[in-house]
């Protein structure tokens, strides 16, 4: 594990993404970085490799935290409807799948005029991964974003065009779905008309999924039916309870 990871970057992008415009940009970053988007009711709050994380904070952690996930998951382009839009999911695939020269792209921001044209010079050690360097990446202005025009796009470019990358198939793909909160109680809405489901972290197994033997029976028809019908294949849905 720590030979695979080395050195991983930390980015806060510069840009929202955001997956249901008519134009979607996609960073040009590469495989081993994390990302913290520019805005947090567009897509996923971070951004690894086949791993989304969108956080819910409350100042006031006692009390049930509400959360429409089907909404949150749905935005992420992970839920099973035709209406779904997953270029953003798709363009991010083909920058984790290192089928794209990043160094290539990476290098020619570098020497490109920036007022920020300047790498974080004080790099900290990661908490979660305390043999590894977790870096901040370059800052505002060494990010460069290729453009999904069209809502039936099926490619994505940069330089105006002058380079094209097909954007992949979803396929089996495996994503990770991380729900983050300090809530010690969260109320999920799974849908439109749907009773919310009570979660708390006594429902979780050890991989961080809910357990859905410990939910009350009505709970679990609803849980069951979410994750079978609304979700896309492939998709692992955790829950994270930082209290």
């Amino acid at each position: 594990l720590d030979q695979s990871l080395e050195k991983i970057r930390l980015v806060r992008l510069d840009e929202k993404l955001q997956s249901q415009h008519e134009s979607v940009i996609v960073p040009m970053i590469g495989s081993e970085t994390i990302m913290m988007n520019a805005d947090f009711e567009s897509f996923a709050d971070v951004i690894a490799p086949f791993t989304l994380i969108q956080t819910k904070h409350t100042i006031t952690p006692e009390k049930p935290r509400y959360v429409n996930l089907y909404a949150e998951v749905k935005k992420s382009g992970l839920v099973n409807e035709i209406d779904s839009d997953t270029r953003l999911l798709r363009g991010l695939i083909a920058t984790w799948r290192n089928q794209i020269d990043m160094n290539a792209i990476q290098l020619k921001a570098s020497t490109e005029p920036s007022p920020s044209n300047k790498p974080d010079q004080n790099p900290q050690f990661s908490k979660a991964f305390p043999e590894n360097l977790l870096s901040h990446a370059q800052r505002k202005g060494l990010i460069r974003y290729a453009v999904i025009e069209g809502k039936t796009a099926t490619s994505m470019t940069l330089d105006n065009g002058e380079k094209k990358y097909d954007l992949p198939d979803l396929d089996e793909t495996t994503f990770t779905f991380i729900l983050s909160t300090n809530s010690k109680t969260l109320k999920l809405r799974l849908g439109p008309s749907i009773p919310y489901v009570t979660i708390t972290k006594s429902n979780l197994d050890d991989n961080m999924e809910v357990n859905v033997d410990t939910l009350e029976e009505d709970a679990k028809r609803v849980w069951t039916s979410f994750v079978k019908d609304r979700m896309r294949a492939g998709v692992q849905l955790k829950v994270l309870f930082t209290r």
